[in-house]
């Protein structure tokens, strides 16, 4: 190759000044949902099997045929559900950041908009905690879930260069839920996981699997209809320690995420897969001198008996310093709390503690 004369370098160089300062060649730059074009096409269709429905209205998505049409995310077989899934997973990893956003927040709205009859309906299920605070765990994952915001990325610069740090998916996640938190903890999931670019199976507590099941099949509806792809949500209708045993050991599933006891945590921890778990906690509250006495008695009643104290991040027990211990017990009073003696504990616990065929 010849070398370049200092006329040609000087053109060449003008000719990129003026790209440069020119912008697009003279073009006015693309603006994002406008004039740039989306990732995939914006003809959006309702799937029929066969071919596209040309009056389907425009939703921005491009939908694709997804495996188990139909289904909605109910599945008894393990296999089938991490097929669905998977397969579910694959059209959503073709989406931008702002459908998958777009994703959740059906979900979101979903939660807050219908808190009051899943909440409800948990309760009629489980039969346990308190009824008033149902909906409002409902609402709270709807305004504080983790979702696309939280993707942010990352930039190192040095004297060996750049690194940047990206997200990107897992594929297909496998979730356990338990009693306490049935609905609360799936659509909480749901909302994390889809936001990251992946898809879950989820295997409930059999205490809490019929809500699981209906708040799965809403979830799966509304993104189906609006965004095209089924079964981004599966959940197991029967479930059992066998069938979370296979999700658990399932060569699909690519990451585990467990709420539950310290059964289900430690077989997840011996499956071999990456596992982030949540077993049971016994979290306790220490109150010193420095503390606002009123404040922390208030505070204290109220974490520990939300939703009967539930929560395993709710207070279980107190230790108080010795020097601030009346005057914290007098606060307590103050706030509505009841001392009782050492006689009627024991006669409280008589009525509602049962000794197991362990004698625990």
């Amino acid at each position: 190759m010849q070398g370049l004369n200092e006329n040609e370098i000087k053109t060449m160089v003008e000719k990129v000044i003026s790209h440069l300062e020119g912008g697009w060649s003279g073009q006015a730059p693309p603006v994002p949902g406008k004039t740039a074009s989306p990732p995939i096409g914006r003809t959006s269709v309702r799937w029929n099997g066969s071919s596209p429905d040309p009056a389907a209205p425009d939703r921005g998505f491009s939908v694709a045929p997804t495996a188990r049409e139909g289904q909605r995310g109910l599945f008894s077989d393990v296999n089938q559900a991490v097929s669905a899934a998977r397969s579910a997973q694959k059209s959503l990893a073709r989406r931008s950041l702002a459908q998958r956003r777009q994703i959740c927040e059906l979900i979101i709205n979903i939660c807050r908009d219908q808190a009051e009859e899943l909440g409800r309906m948990e309760y009629e299920e489980t039969r346990i905690g308190h009824p008033a605070h149902k909906p409002e765990k409902m609402r709270i994952v709807a305004d504080a879930a983790l979702g696309v915001e939280y993707l942010s990325s990352e930039c190192f610069s040095g004297d060996h260069g750049i690194t940047v740090e990206e997200h990107a998916p897992w594929g297909v996640i496998g979730i356990v839920t338990p009693v306490t938190h049935s609905l609360p903890t799936l659509a909480n999931n749901a909302i994390n996981i889809i936001a990251a670019g992946n898809s879950l199976v989820c295997n409930p507590h059999p205490g809490g699997k019929k809500i699981a099941a209906y708040g799965a099949r809403l979830f799966n509806e509304a993104i189906y209809r609006e965004a095209g792809i089924d079964n981004l949500v599966c959940v197991i209708t029967e479930p059992t320690l066998e069938s979370a045993n296979r999700i658990f050991t399932h060569p699909d599933v690519d990451l585990l995420g467990i709420t539950g006891g310290p059964g289900v945590v430690a077989a997840a921890l011996r499956s071999g897969k990456r596992a982030i778990c949540a077993g049971p906690g016994n979290p306790p509250v220490v109150v010193d001198s420095s503390a606002d006495l009123d404040n922390a008695a208030n505070c204290i009643i109220e974490g520990g008996t939300y939703d009967n104290n539930l929560l395993c991040l709710s207070e279980k027990e107190t230790f108080v310093e010795a020097a601030v211990f009346d005057k914290f017990m007098n606060a307590l009073e103050r706030a509505g709390a009841c001392r009782i003696s050492t006689l009627q504990m024991d006669r409280l616990a008589e009525a509602c503690l049962a000794k197991g065929q362990d004698g625990h």
